[in-house]
């Protein structure tokens, strides 16, 4: 079936349609174009030059912010070991979110 076709096609079935029914149908439409539309964006911006030297290697810095620092580790595990056994299996001991996040400002 050609374009012509198929448009002349969607039409006529639009016409028996009830109200409510092409509203859905609108929707529907609506959101396929939307679609369309925002996935061409995101082609042609994940082949900009800037996207490109942006995930290059020269910007990782994945291995510098996440090196493994077995000390560092260490410390951290002694403290909440520490916590741990300080506050013991009992819940209302704990520290709780807000707490922690205040600590952390």
């Amino acid at each position: 079936m050609t374009t012509v076709q198929l448009k002349r096609e969607i039409t006529s079935l639009l016409d028996v349609l009830p109200e409510p029914n092409l509203a859905v149908i609108f929707d529907f439409v609506q959101f396929l174009a939307e679609r369309e539309l925002q996935v061409a964006w995101i082609n042609a911006q994940s082949q900009s030059v800037a996207y490109q030297e942006w995930i290059g290697r020269d910007n990782d810095i994945y291995d510098e912010v996440f090196a493994d620092d077995p000390k560092g580790d260490e410390v951290l595990l002694n403290e909440a070991l520490a916590a741990l056994e300080q506050s013991g299996n009992k819940p209302d001991a704990w520290t709780s979110w807000k707490e922690f996040e205040r600590e952390l400002d």
